[in-house]
Formats: structure tokens, sequence, C-alpha cells
């Protein structure tokens, strides 16, 4: 999931005042805005150090999904 998907999701919820779904679609939008971004910050980083930024990141998410499949 990225977090124009959860928006359109989120949106429609919305639309359907499903307030519970609308709040969990923004809770997830918010849990992967802070999620760090390795290209962000000013520091310069070497291709190990960005390969590896990027690997957590997607390990993240990917927790976050199999969470979220479990709910």
């Amino acid at each position: 999931m990225n977090v124009d998907s959860l928006q359109q999701y989120a949106y429609a919820a919305g639309a359907r005042r499903d307030v519970s779904l609308q709040r969990h679609y923004l809770h997830q939008i918010a849990q992967l805005e802070a999620l760090p971004k390795p290209w962000e910050g000013g520091a310069r980083l070497t291709e190990e150090e960005y390969a590896a930024a990027v690997r957590v990141r997607a390990w993240v998410l990917h927790e976050q999904q199999i969470a979220d499949d479990r709910r």
C-alpha cells in the first residue's frame, strides 16, 4: 500500500460515511508518513547506507501489511 492508494480508500470510506474505516486508513497514512525516508534529512548517504535504509523501510512496510492482514 502506498499513501496515494490509502488516501483514495479514506476518501471513499468518508463518502460512504464509514468513519471507522476512514479513521483506519488515515492512521495507516500517518504511520507510512512517519517512516524514515533515506532521501530526506540533507545527509549524504553512501550507496550501502542508502540500500540499507531502503531495505529497512521495505521491511517495516511489509511487517505493517502482515499486521493489517491479521486484523
